[in-house]
């Protein structure tokens, strides 16, 4: 038997215990970390990596798992990485909501940051607003609403995201950018005309000062005028 003979049998066998090892019970996947869901559920997210009791790490298919799992329009993006022996880690992030548009009576679109129509409910559930008078002119389920004027729906999200961050998001009751030189924004039965989207911060400091003024906010009518931040406004209050 020949030196070559017996290093390409050492190489053979060496290749096959390797072989072995990997597909061995030792790297079957035994643990399963999913994290950044909300909306979705971690039983959900489970369902789409599509595993058995037998799945070993290194014959997971992580392209299809991450494309099964986007296939939830609340999911803009996936992360999955194995750590080996045992481990998966799935990352998951949400898309940003923002609003519920009234497409017809009890039926509202459920928009993302981008515009994009990620569900259609028949209820509202989330804390959003509902916003009124942003004109579409057809919309697809999972892709971005078509507006005429695309200055309404940037409104519409800069004072969301700055609503939310004052923890305002689920008071309001709607956001009306009918006309966007008067935007006008309810919160309990105080309705703010903040204008334009200029000085948007400065406005909802403005509102939140006013609100927190009112230890009894949730029980007076009012229309405040923020178009101009001075330190007066003109108050109509209905007890």
């Amino acid at each position: 038997m020949s030196n070559r003979f017996k290093i390409a049998m050492a190489v053979g066998l060496i290749a096959l215990a390797v072989a072995l090892f990997l597909i061995s019970p030792f790297f079957t996947v035994g643990e399963v970390i999913i994290s950044g869901y909300n909306r979705v559920s971690r039983d959900e997210i489970y369902a789409k990596l599509d595993m058995s009791a037998s799945t070993n790490v290194f014959f997971f298919n992580q392209n299809s798992a991450r494309e099964r799992i986007k296939g939830n329009l609340y999911i803009d993006d996936v992360e999955i990485r194995i750590s080996l022996p045992r481990y998966l880690f799935v990352d998951v992030r949400e898309r940003n909501l923002v609003a519920y548009i009234e497409h017809m009576p009890n039926s509202f679109l459920v928009l993302d940051e981008n515009g994009r129509v990620v569900n259609i409910r028949s209820t509202i559930t989330e804390p959003l607003p509902i916003v009124r008078g942003l004109h579409f002119t057809r919309f697809r389920l999972g892709e971005l609403l078509e507006v005429p004027d695309p200055t309404a729906f940037s409104a519409v999200v800069r004072y969301t995201q700055i609503l939310t961050y004052h923890e305002l998001i689920d008071r309001i009751s709607f956001i009306d950018v009918s006309d966007t030189s008067n935007i006008r924004i309810l919160i309990y039965n105080l309705e703010f005309n903040v204008g334009t989207i200029h000085n948007a911060d400065e406005k909802i400091r403005t509102m939140v000062a006013q609100i927190n003024s009112f230890s009894y906010a949730n029980r007076v009518s009012a229309n405040i005028d923020l178009r101009v931040i001075r330190s007066e406004y003109f108050w109509w209050i209905i007890e």
